[in-house]
């Protein structure tokens, strides 16, 4: 475990393994850790790498943009792996991965997103992510009573089925034993949100593309894969059907295999 100072942020990171660098980004509420599975699967053949984002996990907040965010992330990797990476990330991890290759493409190898999407916003040509009314009441929510909205969010993340798992309610109880974020990284993430869109990245992608989304995800709502097939030739689609926003934990195993076969199709 380590940190580097980057824009005056203590980024802290792990590194775990050795060969193909692989980086993990996980989303808005969560940190490195949601990357448990994941971590003890892949540092058996590769180095992982997962970060904590700021004001979430151990990397203290301070003010800054999502792509600023970005290419914090990008000095970081160039500091910390010796040769082009395979981004991973979940959610806001997702469009971080895509901001970061629109900043250094030469050193990204691969992209593989999950639960995610360029855009969270709805509009009149993007019918796929959140209403701007659902954004303002959970920013409402959030003020009032952040330990409670962040709470209801997590759980409006997973389909009924996924809820009533033991999976689920182990989550549950881990991320509340665990902590919160820092409420005001979460405030000012969530309000660059309602502006972000990634969607002309897509077009400059030509690495190869993976996305694994759940069928049921009601933030990266099913229909979105035809976005990223429309402008990135090649995409490589999973829908994990009966799946909500997070493949990689309640189908970890399934998520791990297909992970593994793209990052070994890298190499032939």
């Amino acid at each position: 475990m380590s940190t580097e100072q980057i824009n005056g942020i203590d980024w802290f990171y792990e590194v775990r393994g050795k060969g193909d660098p692989v980086v993990f980004l996980h989303g808005w509420g969560a940190d490195s850790r949601v990357w448990r599975q994941q971590a003890s699967f892949f540092s058996e053949r590769y180095q992982v790498i997962l970060i904590d984002l700021p004001g979430h996990g151990q990397t203290p907040w301070q003010e800054i943009s999502i792509d600023g965010i970005a290419s914090s992330l990008l000095e970081l990797l160039r500091k910390v792996c010796v040769s082009p990476v395979s981004l991973v990330g979940s959610s806001l991890g997702g469009v971080l991965a895509l901001k970061v290759f629109a900043q250094g493409p030469e050193f990204i190898r691969s992209l593989t997103l999950t639960g995610s999407q360029p855009r969270f916003l709805k509009c009149d040509d993007y019918p796929y992510g959140l209403s701007e009314h659902q954004i303002v009441r959970l920013a409402g929510h959030l003020e009032r009573n952040y330990e409670k909205a962040i709470d209801q969010f997590f759980v409006s993340l997973f389909t009924r089925e996924e809820r009533q798992s033991l999976l689920f309610r182990w989550l549950r109880r881990f991320k509340r034993s665990e902590g919160f974020p820092q409420k005001e990284a979460m405030l000012s993430i969530f309000v660059q949100l309602k502006d972000l869109d990634a969607r002309p990245v897509l077009k400059n992608v030509h690495v190869p593309f993976q996305l694994i989304n759940g069928d049921a995800d009601l933030v990266c709502q099913a229909g979105v894969e035809r976005v990223f097939l429309k402008d990135i030739p090649g995409a490589k689609i999973e829908l994990y059907e009966g799946c909500g926003h997070f493949p990689f934990l309640i189908q970890a195993h399934r998520f791990n295999v297909s992970l593994k076969k793209f990052l070994e199709s890298l190499s032939t």
